[in-house]
């Protein structure tokens, strides 16, 4: 009976950190916003488009450059190159940040308390902040949930 509760235990522990990680690598990285509507080009061909990315939309900036193009990754996951003329640092007004959940929270609809319960946020838990305003953060979960949270229950 132990070893069943330490193998449940064991998996459980790394079933959370697998949640977790994906957030966290990235919160090294540059985040970056589009300033202008711009085809998103393949990582193996620069000619050839593979989407497009809306202006105002935050992308992460691998590092990876090829000539005047920056490879990003947009929040959906897809990778390409982009002309890094269409791109500026996304950090001014902290959207794009990574940042954990300061103590269980709630994520909400809209932003204030009398709105609907989108999810419940454990302490710790990683989010990545879309826009701010009025003390509330529209913020974007490791799952892909979208709601607000008081800042005030964020950390760095």
């Amino acid at each position: 009976m132990k070893r069943r509760i330490m193998t449940f235990m064991i998996c459980m522990i790394m079933l959370a950190s697998m949640m977790v990680m994906p957030m966290n690598a990235l919160a090294s990285g540059k985040y970056m916003t589009v300033t202008s509507n711009v085809n998103l080009r393949s990582n193996d061909n620069i000619n050839d488009v593979v989407g497009t990315l809306k202006k105002g939309t935050t992308v992460y900036y691998t590092g990876k450059k090829y000539k005047a193009f920056y490879q990003i990754k947009t929040s959906k996951g897809k990778t390409g190159y982009v002309f890094k003329m269409y791109l500026k640092d996304a950090g001014s007004k902290g959207e794009g940040m990574v940042c954990r959940v300061k103590s269980n929270s709630v994520l909400y609809k809209k932003a204030s308390t009398d709105s609907r319960k989108v999810a419940s946020l454990m302490e710790g838990r990683y989010v990545q902040i879309i826009s701010t305003g009025d003390g509330w953060a529209y913020v974007r979960t490791t799952n892909d949930k979208k709601g607000y949270i008081p800042t005030s229950q964020l950390k760095k």
